[in-house]
């Protein structure tokens, strides 16, 4: 009987620890855990690619239509050999892209839903659940009298800002994590303009969503934000 017991108690905590896996593991974990290939998928909030191909290369790389696949993105190598791509999902219902490698440009043979698009041109298909991202905007002032700013990142990162508001100090004023890649942060701010930008994982990063842009003193591109609470 207790070995029934210990064998059921066993059993669980084994299935629990696989969906746990599944669902909650840590993106580096999952990346350096793969030993196979994947299907492209949407994965807590990221863009999840693989590749192993049949042929040795050097280079795999990934462009997606909302960057007009003028970006060209480089996959991870992990242990055991697996190429990994990983991305914070964008604020869209569909995302087409293409893989290079080796200067080849082709569609993912792991995705099922590869297509042509208006130029003939196949492409691959990833659906985005609606409730997979969330949205991410430019500094907004609240009724409160704060202003809250937002950054989309990979997750897991390290995050502050710095600006005129706290010195351009980057340990002053981290930033939380509110859902998968998504960091925000709210200050009490007087009424004024203020230059600003982000820290992550200790290189700057501008702000994607706000587009004032000026010099600080240094000659150093910053983002502005000007607050009229009138």
């Amino acid at each position: 009987m207790k070995k029934t017991a210990l064998f059921i108690i066993i059993l669980i905590f084994s299935a629990g620890s696989v969906l746990w896996g599944q669902s909650n593991l840590p993106l580096h974990l999952k990346i350096m855990g793969l030993s196979r290939t994947e299907e492209p998928q949407i994965w807590n909030g990221m863009i999840f690619l693989t590749a192993r191909p049949e042929r040795s290369v050097r280079f795999i790389g990934v462009a997606f239509d909302y960057e007009s696949y003028n970006t060209i993105h480089p996959f991870e190598i992990n242990e055991k050999g697996i190429y990994v791509y990983t991305a914070p999902v964008p604020e869209r219902e569909e995302i087409h892209y293409r893989l290079i490698m080796d200067g080849l440009w082709m569609a993912d043979p792991l995705n099922k839903e590869n297509r042509k698009d208006k130029y003939g041109i196949e492409v691959s298909r990833l659906t985005v659940p609606s409730q997979s991202y969330v949205k991410v905007t430019g500094p907004v002032n609240d009724s409160s009298g704060k202003t809250v700013f937002s950054l989309r990142s990979r997750p897991d990162a390290t995050v502050s800002i710095v600006g005129t508001f706290n010195g351009w100090d980057p340990y002053m004023t981290p930033m939380i994590e509110t859902s998968s890649g998504v960091y925000t942060t709210e200050l009490k701010l007087r009424e004024g303009s203020y230059f600003y930008y982000f820290i992550v994982d200790g290189k700057k990063a501008m702000d994607p969503q706000n587009f004032l842009r000026a010099r600080n003193v240094e000659g150093e591109e910053v983002c502005r934000i000007d607050i009229d609470r009138s």
